[in-house]
């Protein structure tokens, strides 16, 4: 797409005319904004399920009660299942930093940019674990706690794709963004991370509390001991 109407066969066997400063350096941009976008929307799509099964399969396996009786607090536990997610998530968004190193054979690559779709990047994967924990903590079942988690991340993260408040979803600003300076870069850099990770708090402590509720299908309580009058 970038080096059209050069046919293919050209591109491959480097039958190109020889590229300016200038060209070279807009297409490195463009193309690191390109790896930086792709992943973040992939992001914005595995993680919420990736959290809700880390609560799901617990309550499915019957393994929540024996998670409960040791000695970890419920703000422990999904903290650290929300944690878990957010890491391992950031972590295979590594995988491109060996083709940011490529790029700059062509031309440098804009640290700034990179900054920016890195803080994207990390305070969007602590917000979609968050409410991907906060759901499966409130829901009895898998595919009710799916459908709540990514009806949360439709209105948070993309504005319930709506027009005037697309703006919001960090795809959208990573993509439309034209320049690596000024405030729009702190605010991307700094200000946007922040924001989703104070979010994500609120949503890990409203989880804490709700992890011990018992479902309403649940039934009665059975003990093997006679209830006290």
């Amino acid at each position: 797409y970038w080096f059209y109407p050069w046919p293919i066969q050209q591109l491959l066997l480097r039958d190109l005319p020889p590229l300016t400063h200038a060209s070279a350096a807009a297409f490195v941009c463009q193309a690191t904004r390109v790896l930086l976008t792709v992943p973040l929307a992939l992001l914005m799509v595995i993680a919420p399920a990736l959290a809700v099964t880390s609560v799901a399969e617990e309550k499915q396996r019957c393994t929540l009660p024996l998670l409960l009786l040791t000695e970890l607090s419920d703000w422990e536990i999904v903290c650290s299942k929300a944690m878990a997610r957010a890491v391992f998530l950031l972590a295979t968004m590594t995988g491109g930093w060996p083709t940011y190193a490529l790029l700059s054979l062509l031309s440098p690559v804009d640290w700034r940019l990179i900054a920016a779709g890195w803080g994207m990047a990390i305070g969007t994967s602590c917000l979609c674990s968050a409410i991907g924990i906060h759901a499966a903590c409130r829901e009895g079942d898998f595919r009710s706690a799916i459908v709540r988690a990514y009806a949360v991340v439709a209105v948070l993260l993309c504005g319930a794709f709506l027009p005037p408040m697309i703006i919001i979803n960090p795809v959208y600003m990573l993509a439309t963004a034209r320049t690596a300076t000024g405030w729009p870069w702190w605010a991307a850099a700094v200000g946007y991370p922040l924001l989703h990770i104070a979010v994500s708090w609120g949503f890990l402590l409203a989880a804490a509390r709700t992890l011990r509720l018992r479902e309403p299908g649940a039934g009665p309580l059975v003990s093997a001991y006679p209830l006290p009058p």
